[in-house]
């Protein structure tokens, strides 16, 4: 915990610090409210249509490729279908063996944007849309690899429906037990700058943080993906999933006892948001549980195919998949 409020206090030092220098750009263009005209969907990037589905009273669009036993992918807190063809090393091998699965969850990338009420967008409430989803795929069980925020979804699902997943695989995890006051005051002192100053305020301080700041030499096209699908989001949703991030209800030890399936973590030293000690909290209290831990918070970055590798080598055990 002590990590994740010395994070928090780093990044809203940086967000006063970037609101100063944004005022010029504020008085010109507009914040919060009065640039709603910027995040309209005509104006947004055109892209190939995907499937849509009505999930739970929003619009979702999602993608399947390939054939066989399906792989769901559930991104972190600003994800989408385009951030995941990004990291296309996951995707490329598994399609040849599944059905690989993405989705834009609720007011996030191409699904409707949804409500901006804090509360419809937590942890749990993810979890009842990937079942939601699930049904109307008419699919009874599934492997599920979740990132951050994503890898908390996946988890409550598991915890609360061990029956609709089949295998599970969390990359770096977030804190999943109590959050202090001091840490949830400063989530939300964050999404209230979200609110006020915008999408390309906010893309320009999360790029400029570790690791994301690495990507521009290691992973250019990725990069350019986060540039490009954050400056597109609507900020007063984006603040109000931010806020939902701090209210959900812990996963305890008795939570994770009921997931039944093989799980596999990828965690990485140095993430002061998705701290090693949450990897190995999950670990201990799952009953099949692997865990990798990089040694530096640049390791997957400088090392692509490390998690690729590791994913495919769990998949083979589970499956027995030859690739």
């Amino acid at each position: 915990m002590h990590n994740a409020l010395k994070y928090v206090s780093l990044l809203l030092a940086r967000v006063y610090k970037k609101a100063t220098q944004l005022k010029a750009y504020a008085a010109r263009e507009g914040t919060g409210k009065d640039n709603n005209h910027l995040y309209e969907r005509g104006k947004m990037q055109k892209i190939e249509e995907k499937q849509y589905a009505m999930i739970n009273g929003f619009r979702m669009r999602y993608r399947i490729r390939g054939k066989g036993h399906p792989v769901f992918f559930v991104t972190g807190l600003l994800g989408s279908i385009e951030q995941e063809d990004a990291l296309a090393g996951d995707v490329v091998r598994l399609k040849e063996r599944y059905a690989v699965i993405h989705h834009d969850s609720r007011g996030r990338g191409k699904s409707d944007w949804g409500s901006l009420d804090a509360s419809h967008y937590t942890w749990e409430g993810e979890a009842e849309d990937l079942v939601a989803l699930l049904d109307h795929l008419g699919i009874e069980r599934g492997h599920f690899i979740g990132g951050s925020q994503g890898a908390a979804a996946v988890l409550a699902l598991a915890s609360r429906y061990p029956d609709r997943v089949s295998a599970l695989i969390l990359r770096n995890p977030p804190e999943v037990r109590q959050h202090d006051q001091r840490y949830i005051k400063g989530i939300m002192d964050y999404a209230d700058f979200i609110e006020k100053n915008g999408m390309d305020a906010v893309t320009d301080l999360i790029l400029s943080l570790p690791p994301n700041n690495s990507l521009k030499i290691t992973h250019p096209s990725l990069y350019q993906s986060y540039d490009r699908v954050m400056r597109e989001q609507d900020p007063r949703v984006v603040a109000a999933a931010t806020r939902g991030t701090v209210l959900f209800a812990p996963i305890t030890p008795e939570d994770l006892k009921h997931i039944q399936c093989p799980t596999l973590i990828l965690s990485q030293k140095g993430d002061d948001l998705h701290p090693t000690d949450i990897a190995e909290y999950l670990s201990s209290n799952i009953r099949d549980c692997e865990t990798f831990i990089a040694p530096t918070l640049t390791y997957y970055n400088e090392n692509p195919q490390e998690g690729p590798q590791r994913v495919l080598a769990f998949l083979s055990r589970i499956d027995g998949t030859v690739w």
